[in-house]
C-alpha cells in the first residue's frame, strides 16, 4: 500500500491571516484575528486515510481592563 500525505492547502490560504491588538478608549482593546487551520479526524476504517479539512478562524474579543483598587 502507497501511503500519500494528505493535501496541502494553497500558500494563499497562509498568507491570508492576520491578527491584530487596537486600543479603542483608555481601559478597552479589541484583539481581532482570522487565521486558517488544517483538521484530521480519525478515519473510520483502520486502512484509510483520515479526511483533512480546512477551517478558517475568525475572532473579535473585546478586553476591558479596570482597576480593582
Amino acid at each position: 500500500m502507497v501511503v500519500q500525505p494528505p493535501p496541502q492547502p494553497p500558500m494563499m490560504l497562509y498568507q491570508d491571516g492576520h491578527l491584530s491588538l487596537t486600543r479603542t478608549g483608555s481601559d478597552t482593546w479589541v484583539l481581532e484575528g482570522d487565521a486558517w487551520f488544517s483538521l484530521s479526524l480519525p478515519p473510520k476504517d483502520m486502512g484509510s486515510r483520515p479526511p483533512t479539512y480546512y477551517v478558517k478562524l475568525s475572532l473579535e474579543i473585546t478586553v476591558n481592563l479596570k482597576s480593582l483598587v
